[in-house]
């Protein structure tokens, strides 16, 4: 792990940083380095996608010769585990399949808002859903699905202007 990721590591894993070595030359341009057991990198990955809600990159060296040529092998966000799923549950019987819904917001007469969902569900054999319903200026009703699907992101239309919309993001 190296740069901004290895001084997350050293404080959130190690709660040190004297785990911390430092590669190039000294002084500022030096590059911040850490390494992780097999064990602990599983438990961190688990711990910064579902606890923290960040996304993570592993890279890998794809070269096979002297050349630096550094590519993404696998990604993963907390509504998409699907390339370090074998890696995270390899070794338990817990089964996690996020469910991802996309939104968009429509106004209504009468101070309602129209709330327009579709969500994919991999849990469910691998289920798609739309829906469309009103819902009042607290968004109760939306919360209800959010709480009820156990949605792990929520991607939203690129309206970001309007009013209903700020308050929900």
């Amino acid at each position: 792990v190296h740069g901004e990721d290895a001084l997350y590591v050293a404080n959130n894993v190690y709660k040190t940083t004297s785990v911390l070595k430092y590669l190039g030359p000294e002084g500022p341009r030096s590059l911040p380095s850490c390494t992780l057991s097999r064990q602990s990198c599983i438990t961190f990955i688990r711990d910064v996608v579902f606890n923290n809600n960040f996304k993570i990159e592993i890279w890998q060296n794809d070269s096979s010769s002297r050349k630096i040529n550094w590519t993404v092998v696998k990604r993963a966000s907390p509504g998409n585990i699907q390339d370090v799923e074998q890696l995270l549950f390899e070794n338990s019987d817990v089964n996690v399949s996020p469910v991802i819904l996309a939104l968009k917001l429509v106004p209504s007469s009468n101070n309602a808002i129209t709330v327009a969902v579709a969500f994919a569900d991999a849990t469910c054999g691998n289920t798609f859903a739309v829906s469309e319903f009103l819902d009042n200026e607290t968004f109760s009703n939306f919360e209800s699905l959010l709480i009820q699907s156990q949605v792990k992101e929520c991607i939203i239309s690129d309206d970001t202007q309007a009013y209903d919309m700020k308050k929900i993001i």
